[in-house]
């Protein structure tokens, strides 16, 4: 993934994947992978590993090829492999498999049959083995492979479903997390830090744990920004805790206090980045489990929803060590493993919440085991101590099924990765959108925008005038920001920025106009004039030269200069200028990678 606030682009998360997959197959024996090549009639040339590991990947990767070759799979063979996919690496167990195969198809396979349907697709690669991690599945493979069979999912009568209105769009989830933005740039207010988790006891016991967190900004200061209901400071307190793990904003002393405001350098990549870009950017912020910003605890989770409609129901540790950052830390991991399960399955079809919550139970029914497989907390419900692993069904829906419904009806309908059905009030299908509904934008108020003399642009600091921030990071850079306005200047670096990625001065006048706020005729001048200089002298004060040998193709240093969205020159053959000299480090290590020895001169 790119580095801090950067969404990465399809290509550079397939390199990703390509990376994963590389180091799967180094710790597959050369054996393996010459017995799959077997398997599937492909022709394996040479002896050094790391050739064969190439042309395993190259194979592999083909996605037209492959989604044509595991249709030659045995039909259970590939039930057993679509559904590892769907349960993820995991939850993947010959047991597990088991009861997925006949909670969500209905097939019935025994669990030596599963194993030995396993052993099969890793000795076809489909599937790769190591002690330290068991099966796994490279993400690279997902461009190709089926979804599940999910018969006893669907729901019955879909027609009848309620959905909620408004929808929630692309625009509408964006556009609020804009507003918090103005919100907090405006007002930069206090905020509740939860105390620092430390386990108690009493009696010689641990204490119940209360999973539930303090709203990072108080409800009556989120009601003022229009987050009136429960269901709004939920979406509120949600948004600002993936703005914090995505950079939006952060937590700071200030007088002896904690506040809560953007970050001193605004975000370019954000602002410029369209409302697909940032949706991404908030789920990535989701679904990276490891987030922790400037060591601040986690201000809302799911437990938040769902905790307060379990009624008779605490949690109680199993060990005096067990905090509640351990619980609220399994909860993310249950959001994710969701997040992977409904995402194979197939769009555009209604399936049941219950249905779903019987496959998880009979799949996943302690919901709350952490890596260790060893369970650190016990459900009391009605004074009664209950084994998660052996709590009924029943039981079950009213602990593990209410988190599940919070992550449906909250994150996972909030993100756009489901859309919620109900009937009776209560949730009772979901679907996945095929097409993620794209929302009409609130316009920004007319005069959210002044030109004023010499290039200077006021721009007001309203959450409905981000598009109109976007825009202007193609023709000038921020000088000046207050809580009320942000103060820019035609720049010409900006808009030669512009002009290398096709965007003219009549290309920029003319989304001016389409957004109604059309450019003075001296700007466009400006811009025109600009223009028309362009490209008659570039100094540069630092740059980067590589040079490299026979050893390496010019046409792989220029591809992975283009992965990395890099740009250079070309003087010569063997020769790449880089106008950027911190690029440098990174294309050179990774050259090395590659086994080449290439040159740098300053």
């Amino acid at each position: 993934m790119p580095s801090g606030d950067g969404v990465a682009t399809p290509s550079q998360v397939r390199e990703i994947w390509i990376a994963e997959l590389r180091g799967l197959l180094e710790a597959t024996t050369v054996q393996i992978m010459r017995q799959a090549a077997r398997e599937w009639g492909w022709a394996l040339k040479g002896t050094a590993k790391s050739d064969l590991i190439e042309q395993m990947i190259g194979y592999l990767g083909d996605a037209p090829r492959m989604a044509a070759a595991i249709k030659t799979l045995p039909e259970e063979e590939l039930a057993v492999l679509s559904w590892f996919s769907a349960l993820g690496s995991g939850s993947g167990s010959a047991r597990q498999l088991k009861a997925a195969l006949v909670e969500g198809g209905g097939a019935r396979l025994s669990q030596k049959a599963i194993d030995g349907h396993l052993q099969d697709l890793a000795g076809r690669c489909l599937i790769l083995f190591n002690e330290e991690q068991g099966y796994r599945l490279p993400d690279l493979y997902r461009e190709w492979l089926p979804r599940p069979a999910t018969p006893k999912l669907m729901y019955a009568t879909p027609g009848q479903l309620q959905t909620p209105s408004p929808a929630m769009t692309v625009a509408a989830i964006t556009q609020h997390a804009q507003q918090l933005l103005s919100a907090l740039t405006a007002e930069q207010p206090q905020v509740t830090l939860a105390p620092k988790s430390a386990p108690s006891y009493r009696s010689g016991k641990p204490d119940p744990i209360d999973p539930r967190r303090p709203s990072l900004v108080a409800a009556d200061i989120l009601a003022r920004w229009g987050y009136g209901s429960e269901t709004e400071q939920h979406l509120a307190r949600f948004l600002l805790e993936q703005m914090v793990a995505a950079r939006l904003c952060r937590v700071s002393q200030y007088k002896g206090s904690s506040i809560l405001h953007p970050p001193d350098l605004p975000s370019a990549t954000w602002e410029m980045a369209t409302a697909m870009e940032r949706l991404q950017r908030l789920r990535r912020a989701y679904l990276t489990l490891s987030r922790r910003v400037d060591g601040q605890p986690v201000s809302w989770s799911e437990w938040d929803m769902a905790f307060p409609q379990m009624k008779g129901v605490r949690l109680q540790p199993t060990a005096f060590w067990v905090t509640t950052a351990q619980l609220i830390q399994q909860v993310r991991w249950v959001g994710v493993w969701l997040s992977n399960l409904v995402t194979s399955l197939e769009a555009e079809t209604w399936y049941s919440v219950e249905q779903l919550c019987k496959l998880i139970y009979h799949v996943q029914r302690d919901l709350l085991i952490p890596g260790s497989q060893q369970s650190w907390w016990t459900w009391v419900i009605d004074g009664q101590s209950l084994d998660p692993s052996q709590i009924t069904f029943d039981l079950w829906m009213r602990t593990s099924g209410r988190v599940i419904e919070a992550w449906l009806t909250g994150p996972a309908s909030w993100l756009l990765m489901v859309q919620v059905g109900y009937a009776h009030g209560r949730p009772a299908a979901f679907r996945r959108p095929g097409v993620l509904p794209a929302g009409e934008a609130e316009p920004p108020p007319p005069d959210s925008l002044r030109f004023m003399p010499d290039g200077v642009i006021g721009l007001t600091n309203d959450w409905r005038a981000s598009d109109l921030r976007r825009l202007l990071r193609l023709m000038s850079v921020e000088v000046a920001r207050d809580a009320a306005t942000t103060l820019l200047r035609l720049d010409t670096d900006a808009f030669r920025q512009s002009l290398r990625a096709g965007q003219d001065a009549a290309y920029v006048a003319t989304i001016f106009a389409d957004a109604g706020f059309p450019l003075p005729q001296e700007v466009q001048e400006t811009l025109q004039t600009w223009q028309s200089r362009a490209g008659r002298y570039q100094l540069y004060d630092q740059m980067t030269v590589v040079e490299f040998g026979e050893d390496v193709l010019p046409e792989e240093i220029q591809a992975i200069s283009q992965l990395s969205r890099v740009e250079y020159y070309q003087p010569g053959p063997r020769c790449l200028i880089f106008p950027d000299s911190q690029v440098a480090p990174a294309l050179v290590e990774e050259l090395r990678r590659r086994g080449y020895t290439p040159q740098v001169l300053s």
